[in-house]
């Protein structure tokens, strides 16, 4: 979970940062890394002034709006530098964000083609780094690379979970959406069965966030307040493990996992994560939650939530 400038719901940082690094780029025309930094803040820039627009076709599927997305002059100009990267930059992390990058704005531009060939110069899930450090390794290295692609996965795979509800309004149409949410939940608590979830807190917030919505909708309002209850729970534990330099696991499967990115991520965020819950809220805005957010914040439930917020800090 990200709580740097990318995470503000202003856009007043935009300027500021494509002008620092185009001075940066007038001085080092072919530094790879400024260039990287410029298609990314490029493409965050183009969804903060324009968004990404979406609606569901006929069958429920979700789909982008391409004629509108082609417009967007950020995202072609992030477009051309990480095509030039792709071919050119020396160093395979660089080529690797580029292409993350091409294959998203490609599929917001409506071209398939582009964006699947792109994504199959890249290799399987199973030749990932994290899953190749596992095998390269014995004894407790072994052990410590297994448990950190262990919590990878258990977040990419969260995440991916979401999307795949979000895919088709239908999904929607009973209680399944809550029951997956929650099964994504239970797996970080398969994981990390001593309740230590370090930086993991975070994709905890945005799961819990997005469940009180669900269960909300589904005519389940205490459940959805004790969701909003458990996120504001996890961002005091984020909050905590962003304090220190190294944060160490401490559950069988991950005991040998430290994280160092709990400190970076506290000097840049601007505000306090507790602080950011209620603009955070449902994080995942698909599918269209303006009924639900009329309804949830006309309770009394969600003043004294908001409250409780205030009162951590």
């Amino acid at each position: 979970m990200c709580f740097g400038i990318k995470s503000r719901s202003d856009d007043d940082w935009v300027d500021e940062c494509v002008e620092i690094l185009r001075e940066g780029l007038a001085e080092f025309p072919q530094e790879e890394r400024l260039l990287i930094k410029l298609a990314d803040t490029l493409s965050e820039a183009g969804w903060r002034r324009h968004q990404e627009w979406l609606y569901y076709d006929e069958e429920g599927y979700i789909r982008h709006d391409y004629d509108r997305h082609r417009k967007n002059q950020y995202w072609t100009e992030s477009v051309k530098i990480c095509e030039n990267l792709v071919e050119s930059a020396k160093d395979n992390r660089i080529v690797t964000k580029a292409i993350s990058i091409l294959v998203l704005l490609y599929r917001n531009f409506g071209e398939y083609d582009k964006a699947i060939a792109y994504t199959n110069r890249m290799p399987e899930l199973k030749d990932s780094r994290e899953i190749l450090l596992s095998a390269a390794a014995d004894d407790k290295e072994e052990a410590k690379y297994i448990g950190d692609a262990l919590l990878k996965m258990a977040d990419k795979f969260s995440e991916q979970m979401v999307y795949g509800l979000i895919t088709c309004i239908h999904h929607y149409e009973s209680d399944m959406p809550i029951e997956k949410v929650k099964g994504a939940i239970s797996l970080f608590h398969l994981i990390c069965d001593d309740g230590n979830f370090g930086q993991y807190h975070g994709r905890l917030i945005q799961l819990y966030l997005y469940l009180s919505r669900l269960q909300w909708e589904r005519g389940y309002h205490d459940d959805a307040f004790a969701s909003l209850d458990l996120a504001l729970e996890h961002a005091k534990e984020l909050e905590e493990v962003c304090k220190i330099s190294e944060h160490a696991f401490t559950a069988p499967l991950v005991s040998f996992v430290k994280s160092t990115t709990g400190s970076a991520r506290a000097a840049e965020s601007h505000v306090r994560i507790t602080e950011m819950l209620s603009e955070d809220w449902p994080f995942w805005c698909n599918p269209d939650y303006s009924q639900v957010e009329k309804e949830m914040k006309a309770d009394p439930g969600w003043a004294e939530w908001v409250e409780r917020i205030k009162f951590s800090y």
